[in-house]
């Protein structure tokens, strides 16, 4: 069975190779020009235009510099070297289609004499641009030094689009995105402003593949491939935990450079998660040179919004830079009662202490105020619609989620010569939270009309999380090649306990003539009515080599050691606070271990082949094994994800190309044991390690530049996951139906031409086939006073949200916009749940005006 995966897997790759090498042919000739004398960025424009030359143009280099007129048959290179004449500006090839400008170095020292290594190094930060240096960084080859390359993908980020050369800035092994032989998206600074993507679930439902699907205001879950995404990484930091442990608040993306998505399973760094894949944060950078943005945004439902960035060198030549960024947010909701706050405050300051040392600290202070919002809305019982406006909000006004979270974080960046590079990275993140929560958990009576019952409690959890690691990667030269290792450890430690109280149960609800402020809210006794602890510990060890067997072929091979633990605890308190009764769960998983395969093989200068192989786990220690007279815990579910695809670039390169095919087995999944235990009545013995889950798919993705106006991300995904053995019941059908099997996400940008260049125009469409939620709830009988078992399915049917956006250049330092989301009004379910809670209507059509400004 696995070999005729693998070689189906390796047909569609191997065919859809061949097709898309074909796409690749270029000649570098003369060309005849006749251009006016106008500013140097049109005429640099013309040339790009005219030699299909990719020329990256820092403003604050080229400024309001001049360009004289030019008419004459010339090659690219020619034509750029008589525009820079006299500017002081010189150009580089740093590919045969990609031109980088710096710079002229007048530090030379008198008499030609070289320079100190110190002074070198000095000038070089002087005379490079920001756009030199990260291409520096991605072309080592024709760098000006490689002590100043190890340094650039930590310390710039400019947005050209997305290419497969880019670095992959979380990676801790120094990947490139063709590198990786797995799938990995990068929403960049450019796509999360042009669509105003402000939290992570935005940018999540923009990316290619994944489901997002909401739970209340404050909590979100993500799917890929069929699986939950659990794993966030900050900085390419120790696994960081969200939605657990009363950690329900995920960034604002503000402070962020891009979003990186990696599907599949990440065998080195994930730790304890599923195969789904993993979510990476990169944190904004302090900038050479200085500069401010600002942002100001009004929208619909009062929505106001406001950001301020700025950035540059502190001191000392520009061996110390730092950034702030602030925001402020007031915005109300489509939903009743759906006021909300914000005030966000980051900081980030980089030292060069020594000319190989590089030390980063800084930290955010978030507070955020909104409604809880409730757990969604409920079907009838047997799963029927309700047909309630989208506005319906089915909590009490007083019902919010307030959280104070500070972030510390520092990281030290150790350089030895230029092939090897140490990194310690460590995050302390605590939140004081407080949620009082009133929602429904019960299905509509069809006869009555009537939800049976609202719960409520009030928590302040206190969750407080520790991030470490260590890596140290390099690389070494062996049978006249170079090849790559990393070796690295990670450690993450949870804390979270609080005070619960318990509100009493409001009954007979009617949904459909809800009035927000007909429950009041209950006063809070002196005495809790339970404690809650909770904590968790991983450690990982890890490691993998990465060998250059020939020029084209790349073979890559690791694994991660892990130990996992796990406790929590609830004490049910008196009046008094005497304890009355306790519930504790204490698990742990030693010595897993997770292997990680692959290899690249490049095709030509833009194109690659690659396959992998990954495994992940998910501890389910909880689940205990036979016999029940000694049961022992079961071992982790194990996802083993394979790999087959290609990655290059359309537009001669400059828009990252994807195309892979994958199959996921979800492993040793618990099923219930009949002939062990009392697993029936809720115990967790006897169960036994045979189920199988299987998900298998399809995934394309253009991420870039056609063309120097147009810019595109396209994402398509075909998922099919069902259970595929050891299940008593239920085997062949859909393991995660509300994942639909098509999904295509698509976002395109284009800049005028001519004198209407001052415009962009943007849309974009959210396509997606249907999904469905069955299951059986229990409700209660009132004849009987007992609960009785009511089958549930409900089917929504594919639909597509448009959206799009319109800007201005007023001048070089500001322009605005106006962007539109679902703009035909459609009205769907953005999550669809069961008939007791979770469903969530998509946001109306909704309009957002705004205004930025760069210095």
């Amino acid at each position: 069975m696995i070999c005729s995966s693998v070689d189906s897997l390796a047909r569609v790759a191997v065919a859809a190779t061949l097709s898309m090498a074909m796409l690749n042919a270029n000649a570098q000739t003369t060309v005849p020009f006749d251009l006016p004398a106008q500013s140097l960025v049109e005429s640099l424009r013309a040339v790009g235009d005219l030699t299909d030359t990719n020329i990256l143009i820092d403003r604050s280099l080229v400024g309001e510099l001049q360009a004289p007129a030019l008419s004459a048959q010339l090659t690219a290179n020619d034509a750029i070297t008589a525009l820079l004449a006299g500017s002081g500006l010189q150009h580089r090839f740093i590919d045969d289609h990609t031109v980088v400008l710096s710079r002229i170095d007048t530090t030379a020292v008198p008499g030609g004499q070289p320079m100190g290594a110190a002074e070198t190094h000095a000038g070089l930060w002087r005379t490079l641009s920001l756009s030199t240096l990260m291409l520096a960084f991605l072309n080592p080859q024709n760098a000006y030094t490689a002590e100043v390359d190890d340094e650039l993908a930590q310390n710039t980020i400019v947005v050209t689009g997305t290419t497969i050369e880019d670095p992959i800035l979380s990676s801790r092994t120094g990947d490139t995105v063709r590198e990786r032989p797995q799938s990995v998206t990068v929403i960049s600074r450019e796509l999360l402003d042009q669509q105003n993507l402000n939290s992570v679930a935005a940018a999540l439902d923009q990316t290619t593949g994944i489901t997002v699907s909401t739970v209340s205001f404050s909590t979100t879950q993500f799917y890929s491939r069929g699986l939950e995404i659990n794993t966030v990484q900050l900085d390419g930091s120790a696994p960081f935990v969200f939605n657990d442990f009363g950690y329900n608040q995920l960034p604002d993306l503000a402070i962020y450079e891009q979003v990186e998505v990696m599907r599949g399973a990440d065998a080195l760094f994930s730790g304890n998660g599923e195969a789904g894949g993993t979510i990476q944060l990169v944190r904004k950078r302090p900038t050479e040179t200085a500069q401010i943005q600002f942002a100001a945004s009004a929208g619909s439902w009062s929505n106001y919004r406001g950001e301020l960035d700025a950035a540059g060198p502190l001191g000392f030549d520009g061996r110390v830079r730092g950034r702030m960024v602030y925001v402020t947010e007031d915005s109300d909701s489509y939903l009743k009662n759906g006021q909300s706050n914000r005030d966000l405050v980051f900081g980030i300051i980089e030292a060069d202490v020594a000319e190989q040392t590089k030390v980063t600290f800084g930290g955010t202070h978030d507070s955020r105020d909104t409604p809880y919002g409730g757990l969604g809305l409920p079907r009838y019982s047997d799963g029927g619609d309700l047909r309630l406006p989208r506005s319906t909000s089915l909590v009490p006004d007083w019902a919010r989620f307030k959280a104070r979270t500070n972030d510390l974080f520092a990281r030290v960046d150790q350089q030895f010569g230029s092939d090897w590079n140490l990194r310690v990275n460590a995050t302390r993140t605590k939140q004081q939270m407080t949620n009082m929560r009133e929602f429904v958990y019960s299905p509509v009576d069809r006869e009555t009309g009537l939800i049976g019952a609202m719960y409520g409690t009030e928590e302040h959890i206190t969750p407080v999380q520790t991030l470490f690691d260590v890596t140290i990667k390099g690389q070494f030269e062996l049978f006249g090649r170079k090849h790559k290792v990393a070796l690295g450890t990670d450690w993450q430690d949870i804390e979270s306990d609080g005070p619960v109280w318990v509100y009493p149960t409001v009954n007979s609800i009617d949904p459909f003539n809800f009035d927000p402020g007909s429950i009041g809210q209950p006063a809070l006794s002196a005495i809790p009515s339970r404690n809650s602890t909770s904590s968790q510990r991983q450690t990982g060890i890890y490691g993998s080599v990465n060998l250059a067997i020939t020029d084209a072929l790349r073979v890559v091979g690791g694994a991660r050691y892990s130990n996992y633990e796990y406790k929590w605890g609830l004490d049910f308190l008196d009046t008094t606070g005497g304890v009355t009764s306790s519930l504790r769960t204490e698990f742990e998983d030693r010595g897993v271990l997770t292997p990680y395969a692959g290899f690249t093989y490049t095709i030509n200068r833009d194109w690659s082949a690659y396959g992998s192989f990954a495994e992940s786990y998910r501890s389910q220690a909880t689940y205990l094994q036979g016999p029940a007279d000694a049961p022992s815990p079961l071992d982790p579910v194990v996802g083993e994800s394979l790999e087959l695809g290609i990655k290059g670039g359309l537009g001669d390169g400059r828009a990252a190309t994807q195309i892979a095919v994958y199959r996921i087995q979800r492993k040793n999944d618990a099923v219930l044991d009949f002939y062990e235990g009392d697993g029936l009545n809720g115990s967790s013995c006897c169960y036994l390690g045979n189920g199988v889950v299987e998900s298998r798919g399809l995934d394309v993705e253009v991420n870039g530049q056609l063309t120097r106006q147009w810019n595109l991300f396209a994402g398509y995904t075909y998922n099919e996951n069902e259970y595929k053995s050891g299940y008593t019941s239920g085997q062949g059908t859909t393991y995660m139906p509300k994942t639909p099997k098509h999904l295509l996400k698509v976002w395109t940008n284009y800049e005028l031409p001519g004198s209407l260049s001052q415009w962009q125009v943007g849309a974009g469409v959210n396509v997606q086939s249907s999904n469905y939620v069955s299951g059986s709830a229990s409700v209660l009988d009132p004849d009987t006073g007992g609960f009785v078992s009511i089958p549930y399915r409900f089917a929504q049917g594919g639909y597509a949200v448009a959206n799009a956006r319109v800007q201005y250049e007023i001048n070089d330092h500001w322009t605005a916009s106006l962007n539109v989301t679902n703009l035909f009004d459609k009205t769907y379910y953005q999550t669809v749940g069961t008939s007791l809670y979770a469903n969530w209507y998509g946001q109306p059509r909704a309009f957002m005006a705004v205004v930025r400004a760069k210095w």
